[in-house]
């Protein structure tokens, strides 16, 4: 977590007074009660003085961002513009991605998808005590968009550019489905089919070990694919999409899409120009500055709710 004052870091006093510009980054705007810093500062069990602590350190944080720190009757607020918390700029630049690709321009979705995953600098709320709760839904909204940008880079046949980070994140995320279906797509279109049958062993193993369940359904369906050479995972077909020509789909990798992860029979991402769901928003990893702002790093919610892998 970091503050920038015109470009230049401006140096906080200690992880309290950190956490206290964290907690007001988060909800910039909005004032924010007493009750629920020290709620953050203290993760839900402050001490007796907490109150007290608060406004002191709401007092030394002013002599460092002057009346950027609002009082308000309900509580303070940090008074910021929009573009100066990462976050918003985070949130814009998906909801960006999320509307290119819903009129048809996956490449340049693509390419927004990466700008925005790009802000991220280091671990949601580094730096800052207590929030861990925050952390975590950061860190998941980060995930999700990340895993959200992989099904597009799939979709497009990306899938020999992406196979590095893929072992990358699997081996970070090891229960994550989603990643480890990813990755085995990537590998067998790589002509690597031992490799992504070895991935799903390993994902089995690993969920039977530690949590006594087997793999979804959707990543059995794949594995079963994958040992039938199934000629729909091949990935796209190259003259998928003719600029000029509305009727054709984007990306279209089977002839009716079903139910499950998009990336395992195929989808068609849409006919441009044609009305698409929206998907919900949400925040992810966070620094300020101000121009409170230049270090950026925050994600977003999956396609069924901002705590809800689309893996599952």
């Amino acid at each position: 977590m970091e503050v920038r004052d015109h470009g230049v870091p401006v140096r906080l006093g200690g992880t309290r007074q950190r956490t206290l510009v964290a907690a007001l980054a988060l909800r910039a705007g909005h004032a924010v009660s007493v009750a629920r810093l020290t709620d953050d500062i203290w993760d839900g069990a402050p001490p007796a003085t907490a109150d007290q602590q608060v406004r002191s350190a709401v007092s030394q944080l002013r002599r460092v961002l002057g009346d950027r720190i609002a009082t308000r009757p309900t509580g303070y607020q940090l008074r910021v513009a929009p573009g100066d918390v990462d976050v918003h700029a985070f949130q814009a630049t998906v909801a960006t991605a999320r509307g290119l690709a819903s009129g048809g321009s996956s490449h340049r979705a693509g390419r927004q998808f990466r700008q925005a995953l790009a802000l991220w600098r280091g671990p949601a709320l580094d730096g800052v005590t207590g929030m861990r709760a925050e952390a975590r839904c950061l860190e998941e909204y980060r995930l999700a968009v990340l895993e959200e940008c992989l099904d597009l880079e799939l979709a497009l046949g990306r899938e020999l550019d992406r196979v590095a980070e893929l072992v990358r994140l699997v081996h970070a995320n090891p229960l994550r489905e989603r990643l480890r279906g990813q990755l085995m797509v990537a590998l067998y279109r790589c002509g690597r089919q031992a490799e992504a049958v070895t991935t799903f062993h390993e994902a089995r193993r690993l969920l039977r070990e530690e949590l006594g369940m087997d793999p979804d359904r959707r990543l059995l369906d794949l594995y079963a694919r994958i040992l039938a050479r199934d000629p729909s995972l091949d990935g796209p077909h190259p003259n998928a999409f003719v600029p000029g020509r509305p009727d054709q789909p984007v990306v279209a990798l089977s002839p009716t899409p079903p139910r499950g992860y998009p990336f395992l029979h195929g989808r068609t991402l849409g006919q441009p120009g044609a009305q698409k769901p929206r998907l919900p928003l949400d925040t992810s990893s966070f620094a300020t500055g101000s121009r409170l702002n230049r270090r950026r790093s925050f994600p977003a919610a999956t396609k069924r709710g901002p705590l809800n892998p689309a893996s599952k």
